[in-house]
């Protein structure tokens, strides 16, 4: 998606939900920031969590995941200097 991720993420022993975005919006903004020669904000503070209730929901949710960039243009897919 050309302005957001859909991720599942299981958080394991001392690993929050926060602590894990956290550490994935540094690191994948701080590698965006270098491919794209600038700095600063990339991701907003925001986020949009839901929790798994059971293993059809996780299938729906992995289907929508799986199924949401399909409609999207090719010239929306990269990353655009």
């Amino acid at each position: 998606m050309p302005n957001h991720v859909h991720i599942l993420v299981k958080p394991i022993k001392n690993w929050s939900l926060t602590k894990i975005t956290h550490s994935w919006k540094f690191y994948t903004a701080n590698e965006i920031n270098k491919i794209l020669g600038r700095n600063g904000q990339l991701w907003m503070h925001e986020s949009f969590d839901h929790i798994v209730r059971s293993p059809e929901q996780l299938q729906r949710i992995r289907k929508y995941i799986s199924d949401n960039p399909k409609n999207l243009p090719k010239s929306h897919c990269r990353i655009a200097k």
